[in-house]
């Protein structure tokens, strides 16, 4: 899937949880020693990273 880059002057919510969800496709991807649970874990604290 194609993404466009896009210059970012600021983190509002909707693009908080459109960076979440890539992220989250990402780990899932490439991260098999996770399972679901620990995944929902970190995600809790990706939101906070990105701002």
């Amino acid at each position: 899937m194609a993404r466009e880059l896009k210059e970012v002057v600021s983190h509002d919510d909707e693009l908080i949880k459109e960076l979440v969800g890539l992220w989250e496709q990402s780990v899932k991807a490439s991260h098999s020693f996770l399972n679901y649970e620990q995944i929902a874990q970190i995600k809790a604290y990706v939101p906070t990273a990105i701002k």
